[in-house]
């Protein structure tokens, strides 16, 4: 157990369920932040992070339903755009940003609004250098995907474009949540071999790829539970946030 020193957590999919405008199921975040204030206390058991493409302002909002962790330990924010100690109100951008910041910014200028003339949909709001596009009502997300890749299949070379249960990502070529989490494990100081990893879609595959254990709730897509079996990780029985708290109930003992 005293392996794990940090537990890192997606938020769509597994904090939460059911898309941008569910309501957070409050008894469950209640036992994760149960666990949050023992960790704390408790120098033996990991503190939980988040590794998200949602902006600094949500992720922040998240902690305080669950507890924030300790000082020295980042959460990864914008799909690896930034890392985040909250405690110490540090928020420090990724490096490689700086290589192609102008290309993405050009992009969510001039071609991201042409985008959604065509498919439809809208561009969150409150996020800095990641472009997050949520679909129109009903429209099944790995669908509106597929869109997205279409309409920006010119700019592969600039970014990389992944998605969760409930918006499409599009962040600078090589930021993703597997660049986010080797940042903040060396500003954490702690090794990428001693994280539990919780994720649920393909965007989530980067992380899982170093983390040194994975994990997935039941709502996890296919492709996820076999890249979670081929790292001999641990697959919920349960969806969504209750199959977060089960999983660290298997981890943590």
């Amino acid at each position: 157990m005293n392996k794990i020193k940090i537990i890192c957590i997606d938020i769509e999919g597994c904090l939460r369920s059911d898309g941008r405008f569910a309501a957070n199921n409050l008894t469950a975040l209640l036992e994760i932040q149960k666990y949050q204030l023992k960790a704390k206390s408790d120098s033996v058991l990991p503190p939980i992070v988040i590794n998200s493409g949602r902006s600094i302002g949500f992720i922040e909002a998240m902690f305080t339903n669950i507890g924030f962790p300790p000082p020295g330990y980042w959460s990864v924010a914008e799909n690896g755009a930034f890392i985040c100690d909250f405690r110490k109100n540090d928020f420090t951008m990724a490096p490689l940003i700086g290589n192609n910041l102008l290309e993405i910014q050009d992009l969510a200028r001039r071609a991201i609004p042409n985008l959604l003339k065509r498919i439809g949909g809208n561009k969150e709001l409150g996020k800095e250098i990641c472009v997050s596009l949520n679909p129109p009502a009903k429209t099944d997300i790995k669908k509106y995907f597929q869109k997205v890749l279409k309409e920006l299949s010119g700019f592969d070379k600039v970014v990389e474009i992944t998605h969760s249960t409930s918006a499409v990502d599009i962040t600078p070529k090589g930021i993703n949540k597997g660049s986010g989490l080797k940042f903040a494990a060396l500003k954490s100081g702690i090794g990428l071999q001693k994280i539990l990893y919780i994720g649920d879609t393909k965007g989530d595959f980067p992380a899982f790829n170093i983390a040194g254990y994975a994990a997935c709730p039941h709502n996890a897509t296919p492709d996820c539970k076999k890249l979670v079996i081929r790292k001999k990780g641990y697959i919920s029985p349960f969806d969504n946030i209750k199959g977060v708290i089960d999983i660290i109930e298997h981890f943590i003992k």
